[in-house]
């Protein structure tokens, strides 16, 4: 289907109930990109879409992230919870990803590592796409670099800013 190659060799995913769904296109899809195991898979998260706590999913993913220099992925419905309890880790540069433009800038500028999707405001199609995008797209460093490490600053600074 899609052959070319990608800066990542494996992918992690979790989802919770809301990106159930969403999940297991992604799964499937993954393992149809050619070349055949240019990319290895593991899947978290719900197995069903009974209701379930998003917060305990997302260490897994980012183990696997920071442990195996894994793409990540983490659905839920807005993708907003997802967010916010992947981008607590030091390491760990999370995008809320809507379009394909916010995809490849969070890769280009920000050295995204986790690409976060709102199940419901998110066609299967249009996440296979940026899906592919997140996966091949490179990091400009540069100036880029610089304000990636000042972000990474921020989440050991809370001492010092609230004092």
């Amino acid at each position: 289907m899609y052959e070319q190659e990608y800066l990542f060799n494996k992918v992690a995913i979790a989802s919770d109930h809301g990106g159930f769904f969403m999940k297991r296109k992604i799964v499937k899809f993954v393992c149809s990109l050619e070349p055949k195991d240019a990319i290895t898979i593991a899947e978290y998260g719900a197995d069903s879409d009974a209701p379930c706590d998003y917060p305990d999913f997302i260490p897994p993913v980012i183990s696997d992230v920071l442990l195996d220099g894994a793409a990540g992925i983490l659905i839920c419905k807005s993708g907003v919870g997802m967010s916010i309890g992947a981008n607590r880790f030091h390491g760990i540069r999370a995008a809320l990803c809507y379009n394909e433009k916010v995809v490849v800038s969070s890769r280009n500028h920000n050295d995204a590592n986790i690409m976060v999707i709102p199940s419901e405001y998110s066609s299967a199609e249009e996440v296979f796409q940026w899906l592919i995008k997140f996966i091949s797209a490179p990091f400009h460093d540069g100036r880029h670099s610089r304000r990636v490490q000042k972000v990474e600053l921020l989440q050991t600074d809370t001492k010092r800013i609230i004092q």
